[in-house]
């Protein structure tokens, strides 16, 4: 909750004054060059020096009516739709679920591709065993290995899942090995795999990670791409490893996690986390964090595409300015809000979206998160699925399950999708929040139609 400037008292949501001592609420004031919230009467930013510029006023000539964009022909041109977003929220702690307004396709542990409509027709096909799985506008896309496991091989399937075509797309490196880095990715236009081959630095005393290859396939032009670098960097520094359990593919960028080798602030060559993007069309790295995993001050946790969403920690100064280190005190467990910010580095909170409070300790547990429309779950532990409200508020529906499976659940079309029985067959929940039957739901059993090959 924010508080007055002045007086230091609680202020009500929307609020244009303090109801205590009357002072104007002012509006949020952030640096332009690196994004870190000011107070104001702040001349320069205390993080980054950049001087504080206030927005200048609109010139007008007198008489002449303020200029209405609405009325702009521009401004009026529909919005072109993304028709199949990649990632709603994040599903799953090491598997990405494929999204369009059609379908929502994904594939279970076992190597089953599993296809459900918006009227929740479930189509299931067993021989693929995909790798990767995308859901474009007209085609459902499977990346898979080849009987060798030499190639990637790009499968077109149609939405009965019936095989349209099937070609050798990209080599796989096999001298890297499963043992070192090694990762699939595959979107609308985009089909991507990942190696790197590990190496002891005797410097830095552990292993490393070096000779990072990407060969990429524009799906579009039919153009292969190979990226080579044998120490990978990003603005300069050394890039020590990266973790291939959690790889996002969004239109032309790969987001991954990571470690970088940067001086500290006594100069001292230290290893930190880091959040890094891949732009495929420029072979190049960005960072969009960089800091300390144990404190995880500012670290995205979870991006949302379909918004140009990134969920993140907040930043130690946000976390003292607004309140937060108190406010968290209050909460029984150990709680952190979770801000939205846009999809770029050193961006401010996001006014206009919910902040959401949620246990530390589990927050690589989450098997969903949207919290642009207000669904989150996680798995408590193995055995343990809860659904989480905006203010951290647990649900008290949901029972323990008898297996280790709950990040094999999907969230989509206002149901949840989940097989937290052990059966094999994905339950339908229905509407939000999404409570458990406690009575015979067997009828909203998901029992896909099994296709042949």
């Amino acid at each position: 909750m924010e508080t007055c400037r002045v007086c230091g008292a609680s202020l009500r949501e929307g609020a244009q004054f303090c109801s205590s001592c009357g002072t104007a609420v002012q509006a949020a004031l952030f640096c332009r060059q690196c994004g870190t919230e000011l107070m104001a009467g702040d001349k320069f930013c205390f993080a980054c020096g950049t001087p504080v510029q206030a927005a200048a006023p609109e010139k007008r000539r007198p008489g002449r009516p303020r200029k209405d964009a609405s009325a702009s022909p521009k401004a009026e041109a529909p919005r072109k739709k993304t028709i199949y977003p990649d990632v709603r929220g994040l599903y799953s702690r090491d598997r990405v679920c494929s999204v369009s307004d059609r379908a929502v396709v994904f594939a279970d542990n076992m190597g089953t591709l599993f296809r459900v409509d918006r009227d929740m027709n479930a189509l299931c096909r067993e021989d693929l065993h995909p790798v990767a799985a995308a859901q474009t506008e007209e085609h459902v896309l499977v990346l898979r290995e080849d009987e060798d496991a030499e190639k990637a091989v790009l499968c077109t399937l149609d939405d009965r899942l019936q095989t349209v075509s099937e070609q050798p797309l990209l080599e796989i490196p096999m001298e890297a090995g499963y043992e070192s880095g090694y990762s699939y990715a595959l979107n609308g236009r985009w089909a991507v795999v990942m190696s790197d081959t590990e190496v002891e630095d005797e410097e830095l005393g552990r292993t490393v990670d070096q000779d990072l290859v990407l060969r990429c396939a524009d799906l579009e032009s039919g153009e292969i791409r190979v990226w080579e670098m044998e120490q990978p960097e990003v603005e300069g520094k050394r890039i020590l490893c990266l973790k291939y359990s959690r790889v996002l593919l969004d239109r032309n960028f790969l987001y991954l996690d990571g470690e970088l080798l940067d001086r500290n602030e006594d100069g001292k060559m230290v290893e930190q986390d880091a959040s890094l993007r891949f732009d495929l069309e420029a072979g190049t790295f960005s960072l969009l964090w960089q800091g300390n995993g144990w404190t995880g001050y500012g670290k995205p946790c979870f991006f949302d595409f379909d918004h140009q969403i990134m969920w993140t920690h907040p930043r130690e100064m946000e976390m003292k300015r607004r309140g937060w280190d108190e406010e968290a005190k209050k909460f029984q467990k150990s709680m952190l809000p979770l801000v939205p910010r846009k999809l770029a580095p050193n961006s401010p909170i996001l006014d206009t979206k919910p902040v959401w409070w949620f246990p530390k300790e589990y927050t690589n547990n989450w098997s969903y998160f949207d919290g642009a429309n207000g669904v989150a779950y996680y798995a408590e532990c193995y055995w343990k699925f809860q659904s989480v409200q905006q203010d951290g508020t647990l649900s008290p529906s949901w029972c323990k399950t008898p297996h280790g499976r709950t990040e094999e659940s999907v969230v989509w079309n206002d149901c949840l999708l989940a097989d937290l029985d052990a059966d094999y067959y994905y339950t339908i929940y229905r509407g939000h929040p999404f409570e458990r039957p406690e009575t015979d739901w067997n009828k909203d059993r998901l029992k896909p139609e099994k296709v042949r090959a």
